[in-house]
């Protein structure tokens, strides 16, 4: 009898979970430096060390020289880069403050390291399916929540605290570094990227650069506007709000992605979904910049709101994004780090314009003024969010009358259904058929739906005898040629 939970699931939540936990307590929490100013500038770094990690990642992968990147550099960067900023927390506590400027150092070293543990959780999260990310990410999330819990507890600036933060990313990496012993099925960034790889279904199908470029530049502006409204909120509120209603937050927003992943992506579009979490996060922006005149209810309740919709938010925004790399078929590497580079510089800008702000608001005498600056900056990024929100369905809608209102991937999943429900497939071969589709081959399968070589064989067996065709090319042929004609189909009502 099978194992309820497969082997590889069990890694991605504990990699995941650990990995999100650490983050949650670097950057929303005040326990490695308390809530001073040091901590403040210490943290933009680590911002800012994520941001140059997704930015450099690009570039090398763009230029063609990956291989010794993937290869080397993310496996041992972030054993060697993340623990840092635990390690400078735990000099502080042990033999007095560290420099500013090495505080800095150390914590941007660790936030570039952080880049590269994200790419491979992820990547682990590709390469298990789609099916499973939203109960996956619930779980995550859950599990990331009790930790970070658990190590809030601990003194502030304390040798626990620090030797917690500097083991955890290591313990979420060394699960993401652990091989399963399948011939062929290893965990490694070429296996999806490879340039010579002939898996694309459609010839030149690449993601739309448009909508890619408008989703980025959305992420970028929703980021700045939570952790400026974030940061404002936890400074103003010098340092009273409990971490517990940050976790709590968090841990609705997995219930929030566990129930549109199960049920309702099929009836609300992400766009759509998006937008809705963006009002939630508004409702909980405004009284959170004003966190020092507001009832301390008022602040717990605007705290919960705020992460429950970013996290939402990101969650959806990294989902969506495996997808559409997934349907697509296209370089996981080099679009992956591109679309987190928005949210991770997206964070630093806020971050940047929050301290700015404080420190503005700091030298103003009209105590009216400074309260008023911080809500006006947040209408101002809220408002950038809804623009880049509205250019997006608007550059859809357009781009629709044009090319039949139908994308690529919508395409391409609806052949693949319409092929499999006209022939009858059962819900593993449906599975193979897709993977078939794209082009790959028998050892990916085997590694993509954890099944052995000879059940793989079966399968595909069963599919050629169903279909009545006998080979690979044959099944993408199908799949063109039903997609071509959804297209046409599309054409003709549109211009109808």
């Amino acid at each position: 009898m099978a194992s309820a939970i497969k082997p590889q699931t069990l890694r991605i939540v504990m990699s995941s979970a650990l990995y999100w936990a650490w983050i949650f307590l670097l950057y929303w929490s005040p326990l490695l430096l308390g809530s001073g100013w040091e901590s403040l500038y210490a943290k933009g770094a680590a911002f800012l060390g994520s941001a140059t990690a997704f930015f450099i990642w690009f570039v090398v992968v763009r230029a063609g020289r990956r291989s010794l990147f993937d290869r080397v550099f993310s496996r041992m960067l972030p054993f060697v880069l993340t623990p840092l900023a635990g390690l400078g927390a735990l000099v502080n506590a042990l033999a007095g403050p560290l420099p500013l400027a090495l505080l800095l150092v150390l914590w941007f070293l660790a936030g570039f390291g952080a880049a590269f543990i994200l790419v491979r959780v992820s990547h682990l999260m590709f390469r298990e399916g789609q099916e499973n990310t939203s109960v996956v990410m619930f779980v995550m999330l859950f599990v990331s929540c009790l930790v970070a819990v658990f190590a809030s507890q601990m003194p502030i600036s304390s040798v626990g605290a620090a030797v917690t933060m500097a083991l955890l990313p290591v313990a979420s990496f060394s699960f993401v570094q652990v091989r399963k012993r399948v011939p062929s099925a290893t965990d490694e960034l070429d296996d999806i990227d490879a340039p010579e790889s002939k898996s694309r279904v459609f010839e030149g199908d690449s993601p739309s650069r448009r909508s890619f470029f408008v989703s980025l530049v959305q992420m970028f502006f929703y980021s700045m506007a939570f952790s400026f409204a974030l940061l404002t909120g936890l400074y103003s509120s010098s340092g009273d709000m409990s971490s517990m209603y940050v976790w709590f937050g968090v841990f609705l927003a997995g219930i929030v992605v566990m129930f549109y992943g199960m049920w309702f992506h099929r009836r609300v579009k992400v766009d759509l979904m998006q937008l809705i979490l963006l009002g939630v996060a508004v409702v909980g922006l405004a009284p959170f910049a004003l966190a020092n005149v507001l009832p301390a209810e008022v602040r717990y309740a605007s705290c919960v709101l705020l992460m429950l919709g970013f996290t939402s938010y990101d969650m959806l925004g990294l989902s969506h994004l495996l997808s559409t790399i997934s349907a697509q078929d296209v370089s996981f590497t080099r679009y992956f780090v591109l679309g987190r580079f928005g949210n991770a510089f997206g964070v630093f800008a806020g971050w940047a314009l929050a301290a700015a702000s404080l420190a503005a608001t700091s030298l103003l005498e009209n105590q009216l003024v400074a309260q008023a600056l911080p809500l006006v900056l947040i209408v101002v990024l809220t408002v950038l969010v809804m623009v880049c929100s509205y250019w997006g369905q608007w550059g859809s809608g357009k781009a629709g009358k044009d090319a039949a209102a139908v994308d690529s991937v919508g395409v391409w999943r609806r052949s693949c259904e319409d092929l499999c429900d006209a022939f009858g497939l059962s819900s593993r071969e449906r599975e193979v058929f897709a993977l078939c589709a794209k082009g790959r081959d028998s050892a990916y399968i085997c590694s993509a739906l954890y099944i052995s070589a000879h059940t793989v064989k079966s399968h595909v067996y069963h599919i050629y005898n169903k279909m009545d065709i006998h080979s690979q090319q044959e099944l993408i042929s199908m799949v063109e040629q039903r997609a071509e004609d959804l297209k046409k189909g599309a054409s003709q009502e549109s211009k109808g």
